[in-house]
């Protein structure tokens, strides 16, 4: 067995979420710099950037909150002897007050920039209006440390040994080296085992400095957010994922990363059993990602998926069925079954003329779109004219429509394009 040992926060949720990243924009830590003088502590900047919209940081009752650096706050308080502390408020933290069944009261987290380890602090709102300070005696690293161990018993079971004769034997079990598991100050260390996929807690007692308890958590255990090669990862996450790579990364998508994303939301979806007309877009998406993979059986079956239940519905929503005619249209053009995808055009066409006979936009796409796939075909050039003044047609209905106008200019360049190849070629005859 291999085992890691004291790991830094960073890394321990690196393994948690499997490298899945999802947080604050590079650039608005630039911009805080450059505006502000806002320069964080490197392990925190990391954490921002990797995780800060994860559930590690989503805060609630009982739990810390990191703010994004545009909330983030620089203060300076008197040290008593004519100098001063600086602070820089990060987070903050929300409690049931103590003696109480439901009232709260909210605590400010800062850390101290000008200390080597990084010191945290605590504030409140004083009697007098204004806010008291006082350390935690934790640092950031510790600090950090907590909230991966907080979100880690949320997600994943776990085995707790506190009698000394079961401390000694799970340590043995997993081949632990305890020298290697010292006390530094902080209340517990965090070592992963790479082989049995578990993270080992040893807890200290602060005064002795021994270890008191061991927790062993495996990862994709149970718990709400557990999920199997996508550890602890909420739907909503999955989701917020899913749409950074597939939309944010439309250029260089990553359809293998986007693929297993959708199948883990369809798969806890359906188990969930999720009413039909929910999935529609999720066995489409995924259709897409297999098709941008050449992977077309599989995309068959899940498109066929996405059009059993739109035709079932498109009576009560003739959109989604009209938009999966679209979407299975372009996908059979894409891989050569051209008669196919012009039939579910025609009947798209149909169905929108039925059910929204005004929607010059959507109805002019239909030929626009067709226009757009075949451009640049010079055996089609007479078909990309017509389709040009076809969606031209229907977009001239609105022209003030931001979407038709943008769409007015582009077919007329696409038909004026068709007009000079086609002289060009007749010219060469």
């Amino acid at each position: 067995m291999s085992i890691h040992y004291n790991m830094d926060p960073i890394s321990s949720l690196e393994l948690f979420y499997d490298g899945e990243h999802h947080g604050v924009y590079r650039g608005d830590f630039i911009k805080n710099e450059k505006k502000r003088g806002l320069v964080l502590p490197p392990m925190l900047h990391e954490f921002l950037e990797r995780f800060g919209y994860l559930s590690v940081n989503a805060g609630g009752l009982h739990a810390y909150r990191i703010f994004h650096p545009d909330d983030m706050a620089m203060i300076a308080l008197s040290d008593g002897n004519g100098g001063e502390i600086r602070i820089i408020v990060i987070g903050s933290l929300r409690v049931i007050r103590q003696g109480t069944e439901n009232e709260e009261e909210a605590f400010l987290v800062g850390v101290r920039p000008d200390t080597p380890d990084f010191q945290m602090a605590m504030g409140q709102e004083g009697e007098n209006g204004g806010m008291d300070w006082w350390p935690t005696g934790r640092t950031l690293f510790g600090f950090l440390n907590m909230m991966f161990l907080s979100i880690l018993g949320k997600s994943c079971s776990s085995y707790i040994f506190e009698e000394p004769s079961d401390i000694k034997a799970v340590l043995k079990h997993h081949k632990f080296d305890i020298s290697q598991a010292q006390f530094t100050g902080d209340w517990a260390t965090v070592h992963f085992n790479d082989e049995s996929g578990e993270f080992i807690i040893t807890e200290f007692d602060e005064d002795s400095g021994s270890i008191k308890c061991v927790r062993v958590a495996a990862l994709g255990s149970g718990g709400e957010e557990a999920a199997e090669n996508l550890t602890a990862l909420s739907l909503d996450e999955l989701d917020e994922i899913f749409g950074a790579e597939f939309y944010g990364n439309a250029l260089h998508c990553d359809f293998e990363r986007c693929l297993a994303i959708q199948a883990e939301i369809i798969t806890r979806l359906e188990a969930a059993g999720t009413d039909e007309k929910e999935m529609l877009l999720h066995y489409k998406l995924k259709g897409r990602c297999l098709a941008e993979l050449k992977r077309t059986d599989e995309a068959d079956a899940q498109y066929a998926k996405m059009m059993e239940i739109a035709e079932r519905h498109g009576s009560e929503d003739p959109k989604e069925l009209a938009d999966a005619y679209t979407t299975l249209g372009n996908y059979y053009f894409d891989i050569g079954r051209v008669e196919e995808s012009d039939k579910l055009f025609d009947k798209e066409l149909v169905l929108r003329r039925e059910s929204a006979p005004d929607d010059c936009y959507h109805i002019g796409m239909i030929f626009a779109d067709r226009a757009k796939r075949l451009e640049g075909d010079d055996s089609n050039l007479d078909r990309i004219i017509e389709l040009c003044e076809l969606a031209l047609e229907e977009f001239g209905k609105d022209p003030r429509d931001s979407g038709c106008k943008y769409e007015i200019a582009r077919m007329q360049q696409i038909r004026g394009n068709a007009r000079r190849r086609k002289k060009e070629l007749d010219k060469l005859k």
